[in-house]
């Protein structure tokens, strides 16, 4: 068994500073972090892979967003608490965990109770630091950059 549900609405993603645009419009204080979370909730009781696609990728695997002429990295997170990430040899608690196109694409899996029913979880989807920098230098200027992401319960 293996169910998602995601919110309505939440086909696009808009980036926004922590605590809204106020700081750069009235003052021009760069953002330190855009972000955006989509909140889903996961039920299951076998292991599954989610991997992504990326319109433009970076060469470090994590996807990108583009206005043209400028390319930043996008940061992409699963959050699904009391589930458990593989990757390459490594697992970790799925909780601020990475997903980039890499040769491991990570499975996750439910931890000591078996299975998830309607956990709470979420995917977060942000630009942090100097590639905000970037970003403001192109004014009037739209970054996008499509990125899909594919559970598979059938790895």
């Amino acid at each position: 068994m293996f169910a998602l549900d995601f919110a309505p609405g939440y086909e696009t993603v808009n980036l926004q500073p922590l605590g809204g645009w106020n700081q750069w419009q009235e003052f021009g204080k760069v953002p330190a972090t855009l972000r955006r979370d989509v909140p889903f909730r996961v039920s299951g009781s076998t292991d599954f892979a989610v991997d992504i696609n990326c319109e433009y990728t970076m060469p470090d695997g994590r996807c990108g967003i583009s206005n043209g002429p400028s390319t930043v990295p996008l940061d992409i997170a699963i959050n699904m608490p009391g589930l458990m990430g593989h990757r390459g040899g490594m697992i970790a608690e799925a909780l601020n965990y990475p997903l980039q196109k890499d040769v491991f694409v990570p499975r996750f899996s439910p931890m000591r109770e078996g299975a998830v029913f309607q956990r709470s979880s979420y995917l977060r989807f942000e630009v942090n630091g100097d590639p905000i920098k970037e970003m403001v230098t192109h004014p009037s200027t739209e970054y996008k950059g499509r990125v899909t992401v594919i559970f598979d319960a059938n790895m």
